[in-house]
């Protein structure tokens, strides 16, 4: 049996004969039982969710009947829903906590187990850790109480319900659906399929949807991953069409992908920056924002032009999450297209995200364009990018390789003196003029990451390819 072990959001496995299997899923089902029996034991109430990825129904089957057996009461999903429907339902019907089978963006073969504590949201780290040593703590199968099952304590619910409750309180959805704003949505084979629409319904809006269909092979698309080279279809559709926006969400319906109406893409950095602008100043909320350290540094600009403040995290939704809940923020993003916002549950959420944009527009006169025209005279030029180095595995010695490039005692990155060395998640170097470089690895993929944002296209490059040659693979 492989160790389980969290990576940025919960634990992620290839389907095979000794990764994700189910014998594991077992395991893990077993030791967070045991967590919650210890840690919350008056509240036997377990929610569970799954996306549309091979077996995860048959994984959530597997995950509901062990809790069954070791007394706690379940609702599972009826139908492949989105994450952030089960971290909701966990608020509204005060469970202890819940478990969603989703490896979220990965590609096809992989899956995965998220879990979301009695606040809904990503657990924080020092829960994760605990939880983890529960996990390991069952070292075989043969552990797992998975005998007389009680049934009778298993009951399949719609989780839609009470998340579109909730949506209602945050987002003037009649705006929306008086604006007869043209919509395009790509659900990328995923969880988040028909929500949009379903939430929007109304006669006045033109909704076209593409990839609405449930397949776990995500054809055509390497991952349901919201990123530009997989959303050719979207932007083609936006531009034949002339639609006004194009939304895209990722496997679990947790991120946001965003065309504007030329059928451009735009990236997580400018879409975050679009909805920290229209948190704060056409909504006037005052109070902070939280980002992951590999976020763009326009952020920083743009709340600094506003007076308001801004705080980095490691990457990874658990850090974020418990940073949001602690400093009372307005808002919440990472590099990978996550946004969280207040007054929902401090958790990444594509179809809110998505409906934040729809709201925005609805209630301005401005296109994505002309607002990030905007920010940019606010923020300045800034070039972003980003690199991933495959790797066999994560070994010591891949480790090694990267505290080399602190160990060389480096001043300079692409010609660029360095000013600072953050190291609260791999390394980031703070670099003069506004400029940044960071390395780190992936917490759910054998990738080291290597990021670099610049005022030019061309230093971002020089940047990273410098980086890069220190490593010396």
């Amino acid at each position: 049996m492989n160790q389980i072990k969290f990576g940025t959001d919960g634990w992620r496995g290839i389907m095979n004969d000794t990764d994700f299997t189910t014998e594991n899923v077992g395991v893990f089902t077993q030791g967070t039982l045991n967590y919650l029996k210890d840690t919350i034991p008056k509240n036997n109430l377990l929610i569970v969710g799954y996306d549309t990825r091979f077996k995860s129904k048959e994984f959530a089957l597997t995950i509901s009947k062990i809790a069954c057996s070791n007394g706690f009461k379940v609702l599972l999903s009826d139908s492949p829903c989105p994450t952030p429907f089960i971290g909701h339902n966990i608020i509204t019907k005060k469970a202890s906590a819940g478990i969603m089978v989703t490896a979220s963006h990965n590609p096809s073969e992989w899956n995965g187990l998220k879990f979301k504590p009695g606040y809904g949201g990503t657990a924080k780290p020092s829960e994760q850790l605990l939880l983890e040593k529960y996990i390991q703590n069952i070292k075989s199968y043969k552990e797992v109480n998975k005998n007389n099952s009680n049934k009778n304590h298993m009951t399949f619910f719609s989780p839609y319900e009470d998340y579109y409750s909730n949506i209602k309180k945050i987002i003037d959805l009649d705006s929306i659906k008086s604006s007869k704003i043209q919509i395009a949505i790509d659900s990328m084979f995923g969880a988040g399929s028909g929500y949009i629409k379903k939430i929007l319904s109304d006669k006045n809006l033109s909704i076209h949807e593409i990839n609405s269909e449930e397949n776990p092979k995500f054809p055509g698309i390497r991952a349901p991953e919201p990123v530009e080279e997989n959303l050719v279809k979207l932007k083609q559709l936006v531009r034949e069409k002339k639609i006004n926006v194009g939304l895209a969400t990722d496997g679990d319906g947790d991120r946001l992908g965003l065309i504007d109406n030329n059928g451009q893409f735009i990236n997580s950095a400018d879409v975050f920056s679009i909805l920290c602008y229209y948190e704060i100043e056409i909504k006037k909320n005052s109070g902070p924002i939280v980002k992951s350290i590999t976020m763009s540094h326009k952020i920083n600009s743009i709340c600094n032009f506003f007076n308001i403040k801004t705080f980095e995290t490691p990457v990874g939704f658990k850090h974020l999450s418990e940073k949001m809940l602690e400093k009372k923020a307005v808002l919440a993003g990472e590099e990978s297209g996550g946004f969280a916002f207040n007054g929902a549950i401090g958790e990444r959420d594509g179809i809110l995200s998505g409906l934040k944009i729809l709201e925005f527009l609805s209630k301005t006169e401005y296109t994505i364009p002309k607002i990030l025209k905007k920010l940019k005279n606010i923020s300045g030029e800034f070039y972003y990018t980003r690199e991933d180095i495959q790797l066999k595995n994560s070994t010591k010695a891949n480790q090694e390789i990267v505290k080399n490039l602190i160990n060389d005692n480096i001043s300079q990155l692409g010609g660029i003196d360095i000013l600072q060395i953050n190291s609260i998640d791999g390394y980031k170097f703070i670099l003069k003029n506004d400029n940044w470089a960071a390395i780190r690895f992936s917490g759910t993929e054998p990738l080291i990451r290597l990021y670099c944002e610049a005022r030019t296209n061309k230093l971002a490059r020089k940047i990273i390819s410098d980086m890069e040659s220190k490593l010396n693979f």
